[in-house]
């Protein structure tokens, strides 16, 4: 038995035999053409772009595609169709004289290596889109086949460097055990189309050469493990452990249409954290209360130009016309700190995370913030729309934002376009001074959400990514949690809901005291929902509500953690109680 760790990016057991994929080589010629031949190879590649994307539409015909699959492989059709792709490759072939092969080679080379140089895991992933896209023409031109899906076989692991998103509907049809990538993050398509469809998937492997074709492996998703040549008593250990995930999967998915009440009648709204548009398929199958928080930095960050208001318009208005009435929570651009856009070239910072981020990003750049505020409340007509501001660490900030707002609204009405006059606008409190002047901020904001991941790492000091100081990022220290009840406190005297947003969200050791404090709203990964909503139903929050003094008074972690253990144990003791009663 061999243990090979790589990154948990999905959940779920696989075991079966080791298919090992590795992709030939596209031979792409490579010479000069002659003036008489330009047009030649002009009308060759636009034949060949409406074939392919024919292709691509009988390929979703066939596996009827949906969701996830559909969007993301509509995106292949897209970057197909794309202006500046075309004018790329014609100005290649006229310019340059390069054949049609060359052209395209160069044209996806440099693409491709844009995505893969981004110094951003999130958005250096859309590479693939491009290769797979690539792929897919070069192969029809030279009239070769893609022969490495046709080896693969019900019940095996496929092991390959990176995995085109076009493939992974296959797969799932041909019902494999899992998935092992030696590339590959969580948040590329592929793997965002892989967990959402429940095949394991580990990746970042990098021992492959412990794994041999046929081998017996066994994927262990949510530990990012693989075990290659497991003895029989590990085989029947995973095969426990996958019977009894299973079980606990099918017993969570009762959960999908009831409602998240506490034990004594309280309700709670579970909201989706995404940020990309595919996740809406999930959301809308796990039936939660709306998206507490869409990220829009994808819109930015996967390209060397900005997105336009219409573009921007037509994701939003798609996602909000799927919620229909349920909240469309839309974070304003939150470039900076780790995100890096490559239209962008922002000056030298010592400290990015506390550098020109967030919204101060779009006030330095009121054009760009003008040009989302109106996609955003052009699509507002569509659903239940609303716009939140982050990094907010001023009063000032945010009436400077909100006037922005004002003004966008003004020159659509000019225009005779339609929004939403009524939208509410909400303030994210990442930093403590957002957090101390939480009243005030709540008095102009129609709503709070406490982005606990940024304002625990300003809080403490300590940047998240660090591992060099990360035993200090601990969310049971006592100032962070005061700041929460503060800030909480403040929604509440001013009659404005407030979400906590973020990794503590979905901690199911704080969900007692964040429900003691008046929390109702909590917002997170898809993953974290039906489990979270089956521990908000056995909570009992009046019986947690004497022990929230004591644990507001300590000055300690080791004091927090005592009386969070003391609150939890309370409240699970009432349910028990009654329950036997």
């Amino acid at each position: 038995m061999k243990k090979i760790f790589g990154i948990s990016v999905s959940n779920g057991i696989g075991i079966g035999k080791a298919k090992i994929i590795k992709e030939d080589d596209i031979l792409v010629s490579e010479h000069h053409i002659q003036d008489t031949e330009i047009n030649e190879n002009i009308r060759i590649f636009k034949h060949s772009i409406e074939n392919v994307i024919k292709e691509i539409d009988i390929f979703i015909n066939n596996f009827q595609l949906l969701g996830d699959d559909l969007n993301i492989i509509e995106t292949h059709k897209m970057i197909l169709l794309d202006p500046v792709f075309h004018d790329s490759i014609e100005k290649l072939i006229k310019d340059e004289k390069r054949n049609i092969e060359h052209a395209i080679k160069l044209h996806f080379d440099k693409t491709i290596d844009y995505f893969k140089n981004l110094d951003v895991e999130l958005y250096a992933d859309r590479a693939i889109d491009y290769e797979d896209v690539y792929k897919r023409l070069v192969r029809y031109i030279k009239k070769t086949d893609n022969n490495e899906l046709n080896e693969i076989n019900t019940g095996e692991i496929v092991v390959i460097e990176d995995i085109p998103p076009s493939w992974i509907s296959v797969l799932h049809k041909k019902k494999i055990e899992g998935i092992v990538l030696l590339k590959g993050t969580k948040t590329s398509h592929s793997v965002i189309i892989a967990r959402a469809l429940g095949i394991p998937i580990v990746t970042g492997i990098k021992s492959s050469h412990k794994i041999y074709s046929d081998c017996t492996l066994i994927i262990d998703a949510a530990e990012g493990c693989i075990i290659s040549n497991p003895s029989e008593e590990d085989i029947d250990f995973y095969t426990h452990k996958k019977n009894d995930i299973d079980n606990k999967t099918l017993e969570l998915s009762k959960f999908k249409d009831i409602a998240a009440k506490s034990e004594d009648c309280d309700t709670v709204l579970l909201l989706s954290n995404i940020e990309l548009p595919e996740e809406i398929e999930q959301v809308l199958d796990l039936n939660t209360d709306g998206i507490g928080l869409f990220r829009t930095e994808y819109l930015y960050l996967n390209r060397q130009n900005l997105p336009s208001e219409e573009e921007q318009f037509q994701e939003y208005k798609m996602i909000a016309e799927k919620l229909g009435s349920k909240v469309f929570t839309i974070r304003t651009i939150d470039i900076g700190g780790d995100k890096v856009a490559g239209w962008y070239t922002p000056s030298k910072e010592a400290n990015p995370y506390l550098g020109c981020r967030g919204i101060r990003f779009s006030l330095k750049h009121i054009n760009i913030f003008k040009t989302q505020i109106r996609a955003i409340l052009r699509a507002s007509i569509y659903g239940n729309i609303q716009i939140m501001f982050p990094m907010i660490s001023s009063i000032e900030e945010f009436l400077q934002a909100k006037n922005i707002v004002k003004l966008c609204m003004t020159e659509l009405k000019s225009e005779k376009i339609e929004f939403n006059e009524n939208i509410k606008i909400g303030t994210m409190i990442e930093v403590p001074s957002a957090a101390l002047n939480s009243d005030i901020l709540a008095k102009h904001s129609d709503f709070l959400s406490i982005g606990t991941n940024d304002l625990l790492q300003y809080v403490v000091a300590v940047d998240r990514n660090n591992e060099h100081v990360e035993s200090y990022y601990c969310p049971y220290v006592p100032a962070f949690l005061k700041l929460i009840a503060k800030t909480v406190k403040s929604a509440k005297k001013n009659n404005k809901p407030v979400a906590i947003c973020g990794e503590l969200a979905n901690d199911m050791n704080f969900t007692t005291f964040l429900l003691c404090i008046g929390v109702r709203e909590l917002s997170m990964g898809n993953q974290h929902i039906l489990n979270l909503k089956k521990h908000i139903r056995s909570i009992n929050i009046q019986s947690g509500l004497p022990f929230l003094k004591d644990l507001l008074r300590c000055y300690t972690i080791e004091g927090v953690k005592k009386w969070i253990n003391r609150l939890n144990n309370v409240a699970c003791a009432v349910q028990d109680l009654l329950h036997f009663k």
